[in-house]
């Protein structure tokens, strides 16, 4: 994550990703940059960026907590394409006796939470629809705390995904000169043939 946040892009299928801002931390679980991994996945009308981190971010001293903030955009480069949903998941993540990890995402009004915690029901995935957007600027923030001896909250991957309406534009094969210019010696030849006759 160390390269998009000095100005790094990630494309996915028909979606850049950029303008990566670390906002930055609090508390005494910091996020550091080097240790999270973010790929690029594109399948079935879905573009993901996937987290991972490693080590986890982890904590299992009371009175632990994490909040760290960052932003980026994503822009669909295809002209025939818009995004219409946004789902925030779990991958890897939990929880031991009295504390909670949670990931929030907020694009524009819309915000996407995802959270295991000890005191209320886990949000192990969250999607919402988007009005069609062909550009999105998202907030993620991360929150944990440990409240109790004992307790635990780590961080291992979770993934943002983006479904995809309309159509993908197909590129001009690169052999359809090849074959036109079969077609056309083709021809040729036939005619040849038959003015011989």
């Amino acid at each position: 994550m160390t390269e998009l946040f000095a100005g790094g892009t990630i494309t996915v299928d028909d979606v850049l990703f950029d303008s990566f801002v670390f906002g930055g931390s609090a508390g005494n679980v910091a996020l550091s940059s080097d240790f999270v991994t973010v790929t690029g996945v594109a399948g079935a009308g879905i573009t993901s960026l996937d987290f991972l981190f490693d080590p986890a971010l982890a904590a299992g001293v009371v009175g632990d907590f994490l909040e760290d903030v960052f932003d980026f955009d994503a822009t669909v480069v295809a002209s025939l394409r818009t995004i219409e949903s946004a789902t925030l998941a779990f991958d890897d993540a939990g929880i031991a006796g009295d504390a909670f990890i949670q990931v929030g995402t907020v694009i524009g009004g819309t915000v996407l939470e995802i959270l295991i915690d000890s005191i209320s029901a886990d949000i192990l995935s969250d999607t919402e629809a988007l009005a069609s957007l062909t550009t999105l600027s998202a907030a993620v923030d991360y929150q944990g705390e440990v409240f109790d001896v004992d307790s635990s909250f780590f961080l291992g991957a979770y993934s943002f995904d983006l479904t995809l309406a309309g159509v993908n534009p197909v590129p001009l094969p690169a052999a359809l000169p090849l074959f036109g210019a079969g077609l056309g010696m083709l021809g040729f030849l036939g005619w040849k043939r038959r003015r011989k006759a």
